[in-house]
């Protein structure tokens, strides 16, 4: 108790002079009228010694007296205002300099930053004390802070409205007009709060701040240092992204990796854990083929800032190939002897194929289009080609049969041909079958591994020329090319001088194959040349927020020049996101330009260190005052038995004096481990246990009036239809806040979400992780139809709901398929209305099966809260729903929601096949 007692600080010590007047309290408390004149009466000697019924007390009970000075007591101190753990005075520490870095590295711990701050300008407001309050990364020309004093009150103000930017700290620009600035009178104390990256300039700022006074300097603690995330530098297909840690980051850090669609869903995450010795570790994706090109971006979850989320554009994800042959072929036996057979089966997990003639494709303008053997083109089809080529096409072509018998030499060829082929192997060849060699450092394809087995049979020649080395890829044992290629305008021409079937070579059959042409399919992408030749600039369309957020860019946003997108510095006019112009858009991320992230590790002399979360003060005033409060209603409870007749020897009972005095002690006990335990930061709410009783209907507050009160509506409704046509009988419909506790009473919850949703607490992320990681649903409404034509950031709704589940642990979701247990678990549906229909339904994937077939997450936009409310309109024919054939459909789609949750996937045992079977006429 008395080291607790020692880190109280009054804030307005004076009214403790108060607690003087508590004995002048007490004896007037005692005072009771004069005591009456005592006349002898003979007669009142037969009334001696009779024991009257009720007896009067003389004077107010010592434990009531106790009681009612306490209250005071406790007033006088609530009035006194006491501090728990305050900080240092400031008092006798002149004005002071608060410097806030607000970069980057600042948005993974700003609420611990801010709190520190708020903390000294809490202290600054008490003691009166003039403050200069500053940021680091402020845009160019934004420095005019550098010498304004301002109250406490307005520094208070502007750490509220302080956000983080996405770009670096400029210490260089802000110690220049620190400089420039009057020097301040009297003694300055400067106050850094930093993220814990040490950026260039950093010492020498600190030592210009240290010219008008003491240093003390935050630094961030190990485990909590900000860490980045970027692509792996070199050549890969794979998905793959990289986080970049600080040096000091110690051992044991849990980092999850998420892909995300542009709506927000997470296709898949990487769990990695830091070993304390690695600056970068690497997370590789298992995504489904056809859902990688959904892919936006990748973040790192419970790390929100620019640098910890990067953003994904053509660059990043599937190609269009066009293959110049027919796609399909009757006669099996003549299919595996064409080329397109063996390109078709390479090429189909990672591309988009299509097939068709050479004007054809030229039409719908691939990323790359591939010749198999073809040696004759028309004159005009040759043009068109040339053309798609200098404009940013890549040509691949293979040899063959055909090429070497071309009466006209082969035309938009990588390098002179001879006019026949070269036999390796045969009656009349002495040579045999060569091994290809292992690839030069300056190929494309340096690294890849050349199986033993793989040998070429026949090739066609290139005519020796003296630039033939520099565009030789791939060549044979004995160094004459196997693949050469040619730039031609913004294009490349690429020949592989064997066939791309097994007819003169077994590469095709090899896994050689495959990974040369993912290579190469990675080198295409279509440059639109036209587009930058009118206007070689891409305006700014979103931005990346510091923490990591797409918003719509403003007027301050600079447009980039296309020729310096890859060797532009972020900066305020030109921060990460999206830029581009005409239907083209490339991405800038920050992350890129993190390589290392280097911590402050030493301090220049004379500059004191501390650290956060060590002396957060507690204000006790409302924890005093309530607990008297509580005290004053137990007064008023035993005046209220004293005023209904209760007798002073009642009281003197020796077991209701144990009652009251053990009563006493534990409500004066609870008031005082209360505000020990708040100003511990452990205090914890009781959840209310009257839910666990029964089945109720849930949903979460969005801080709407008019979407609360369609979503209790909406529920109120199901819950009556669940009444009247199932088993379960849903006792009422409850609105909660997402740090409720009493959210894990309820196996399904309703969220809609709002435009307008505020960030969750860390409270609120950790009860709802814990209940979707235990059993819970939880079915989030974007209510919005997911209307996001032309929109790339998504419908403000889905935007929402990106920032609020962006923290959380999400499993890969899928759209729900066709026999999903939610089409059957009590109705049989084939489509799940709401207010709206036609959208998109998504549930958890494969990792339901852990669940009993439950997903955690259910992901739409029908607003079927909205729907429900709507099938009750105004018809007074109690518990009939629905006036329409939608709205009825929606009511049973909630109903299968619900039993879904509660039953899982009992529906999906094979005993209900055959019943299910008949009720589909099939």
């Amino acid at each position: 108790m008395l080291p607790f007692l020692s880190e109280i600080l009054f804030v307005n010590p004076l009214v403790l002079s108060a607690l003087v007047a508590l004995p002048l309290l007490w004896l007037l408390l005692r005072i009771t009228p004069p005591s009456p004149v005592t006349i002898d009466f003979p007669a009142a000697r037969f009334l001696k010694d009779l024991i009257p019924e009720d007896v009067t007390p003389s004077k107010t009970p010592w434990w009531l007296l106790l009681l009612r000075l306490i209250i005071a007591a406790l007033v006088i101190f609530a009035l006194a205002q006491p501090i728990y753990n305050p900080s240092r005075s400031l008092s006798a520490q002149g004005s002071v300099r608060i410097v806030m870095d607000n970069s980057w590295a600042s948005a993974q711990n700003w609420d611990i930053m801010t709190r520190a701050a708020s903390d000294i300008l809490a202290q600054a407001t008490r003691e009166n004390t003039q403050v200069t309050f500053l940021s680091t990364a402020n845009a160019a020309g934004q420095q005019e802070n550098a010498a304004r004093i301002m109250s406490a009150d307005e520094a208070q103000n502007a750490l509220k409205t302080l956000t983080p930017r996405p770009w670096h700290n400029d210490y260089a620009a802000l110690g220049q007009a620190i400089k420039d600035a009057p020097a301040p009178s009297g003694n300055l104390t400067t106050i850094f709060f930093s993220a814990g990256v040490a950026e260039a300039g950093l010492e020498d700022f600190l030592l210009t701040l240290r010219r008008a006074g003491p240093v003390q300097f935050y630094q961030m603690d190990a485990q909590r240092l900000p860490v980045a995330l970027n692509i792996p530098e070199g050549f890969s297909l794979d998905l793959k992204a990289q986080v970049i840690t600080p040096k000091n980051l110690p051992a044991g850090v849990p980092l999850t990796v998420q892909a995300r669609t542009q709506d927000g869903r997470i296709l898949g995450n990487t769990a990695l854990q830091t070993n304390g010795n690695d600056l970068s570790y690497a997370a590789s994706f298992d995504i489904p083929a056809l859902l990688q090109n959904e892919i936006s971006q990748y973040s790192i979850a419970g790390r929100s800032s620019a640098a910890a989320t990067y953003l994904l554009d053509d660059r990043f994800r599937k190609r269009s190939v066009g293959i110049a042959a027919t796609e399909e072929n009757s006669d099996a036996a003549a299919a595996l002897t064409e080329a397109a057979t063996y390109l078709k089966n390479a090429l189909e997990p990672y591309t988009m194929l299509s097939f068709g003639t050479i004007d054809d494709l030229l039409i719908s303008d691939p990323s790359m289009i591939i010749l198999p053997d073809i040696g004759a083109i028309p004159t005009t089809t040759l043009n068109a080609l040339e053309k798609w080529i200098s404009d940013g096409g890549l040509l691949l072509r293979f040899a063959g049969p055909n090429m070497t018998q071309s009466l006209n030499t082969p035309y938009l060829v990588p390098v002179p041909l001879r006019s026949s082929g070269r036999a390796l192997d045969g009656a009349l060849s002495w040579e045999k079958p060569l091994k290809i060699a292992p690839f030069e450092s300056t190929s494309p394809f340096f690294g890849m591994a050349i199986p033993e087995d793989v040998t070429i049979k026949q090739q066609l020649l290139a005519e020796p020329t003296q630039d033939l080395k520099d565009k030789t890829w791939a060549a044979l044992e004995d160094g004459t090319p196997l693949i050469t290629a040619d730039q031609k305008g913004d294009g490349l021409i690429v020949l592989v001088h064997t066939t791309a079937s097994p007819e003169w070579s077994n590469l095709s059959l090899s896994g050689l194959y495959v990974q040369l042409l993912k290579r190469l399919v990675n080198l295409s992408g279509k440059s639109p040349s036209q587009i930058f030749a009118e206007s070689s600039v891409l305006e700014p369309l979103y931005v990346l927020d510091g923490f990591g957020s797409l918003k719509a860019a403003d007027s301050s946003i600079k447009p980039i020049m296309a020729k310096d997108l890859d060797t532009i510095k972020i900066s305020a006019e030109n921060p990460p996101g999206i830029y581009g112009r005409g239907g083209v858009q490339k991405v800038l991320n920050l992350g890129d330009e993190i390589k290392e992230i280097t911590t402050v590790s030493t301090l220049p002399f004379s500059i004191s260190p501390q650290n956060y979360e060590q002396d957060y003060e507690l204000d006790m005033r409302p924890h005093l005052l309530f607990t008297a409060l509580v005290l004053l209603l137990v007064d008023w409870l035993i005046m209220l038995i004293l005023a209904l007749g209760a007798s002073r020897a009642n009281f003197k009972m020796p077991g209701f004096m144990r009652a009251l005095k053990t009563a006493l002690a534990l409500v004066l006990l609870s008031g005082l481990f209360s505000t020990q335990a708040l100003a511990q930061d452990s205090f914890v709410n009781e959840p209310d246990l009257q839910y666990a009783d029964d089945l109720y209907l849930a949903y979460i507050k969005s801080g709407d009036a008019t979407i609360d009160q369609i979503s209790q509506k909406g529920l109120e409704v199901l819950a009556d239809v669940l009444t009247r046509r199932t088993s379960a009988e849903p006792a009422g419909v409850v609105g909660i806040e997402p740090d409720s506790e009493t959210i894990s009473f309820f196996p399904l919850i309703y969220w809609p979400i709002s435009a307008n949703a505020e960030q969750l607490s860390p409270e609120a992320l950790n009860n709802i992780q814990y209940y979707l990681d235990h059993g819970g649903t939880i079915w989030f409404d974007t209510r919005d139809q997911n209307f996001t034509a032309g929109k790339l950031g998504g419908t403000p709704n889905a935007e929402a709901l990106r920032r609020l589940v962006g923290n959380l642990n999400i499993p890969p979701l899928q759209a729900v398929p066709s026999d999903h247990v939610l089409t059957r678990s009590f109705y049989l549906l084939d489509s799940f209305p709401g207010r709206y229909s036609g959208g998109t339904l998504w549930v958890e994937g494969d990792s339901a099966s852990g669940r009993d077939g439950v997903s955690s997450v259910l992901i739409g936009s029908h607003d079927w809260a909205g729907g429900w409310a709507d099938a009750a309109g105004g018809s007074s024919r109690s518990g009939i729903y629905g006036s329409s054939r939608e709205q009825e459909y929606g009511l049973r789609f909630g109903v299968n929601v619900m039993m879904y949750a509660l039953t899982g996937n009992y529906k999906a045992d094979q005993v209900h096949v055959p019943h299910i079977l008949e009720r589909l006429g099939q």
